[in-house]
């Protein structure tokens, strides 16, 4: 193995301890991993986006977020209401219990960050910051 690949393996290991980690937390306030996802991209859209364009962004086929946004829809998590400029296509929002689940996920990040800040130095956890972003940049295709 050389460095990019061990440090490949520690992003990876990290992005399971920490689904794994939120995983209770989630579930309390009826979420999975892949229902806060869909959650944040939804939130991030502020309601401007169509189911479509939401799988695009989370890079999922379109048929398995139709699924999942009926799953959260009967859950009450989200509604689709028609476009303003398009009648025919629908945006995904967040409904006032998704806000709240969302809020609530929020304090389980923000618990689990306090908990990784409380043994890992602010200079390490920036370089770290720093690191990963150069990475997503390197990694992630450029827009024209």
């Amino acid at each position: 193995m050389n460095g990019s690949d061990d440090l490949i393996s520690a992003v990876l290991v990290a992005n399971e301890s920490i689904a794994s980690a939120l995983e209770k937390p989630f579930r309390d306030v009826g979420l999975n991993f892949g229902t806060f996802e869909l959650l944040a991209a939804v939130r991030s859209a502020r309601g401007q986006c169509s189911q479509a364009q939401l799988a695009s962004r989370l890079g999922i086929r379109p048929a398995s977020l139709c699924e999942a946004v009926q799953i959260a829809t009967k859950k009450g998590l989200v509604e689709q209401v028609p476009s303003a400029s398009d009648r025919r296509v629908k945006n995904v929002t967040l409904t006032l219990k998704g806000e709240q689940a969302m809020k609530k996920a929020a304090q389980a990040l923000s618990f689990l960050g306090s908990k990784i800040e409380d043994k890992i130095s602010k200079r390490d956890l920036d370089d770290a910051v720093k690191t990963l972003e150069r990475i997503g940049e390197i990694i992630s295709p450029s827009v024209d």
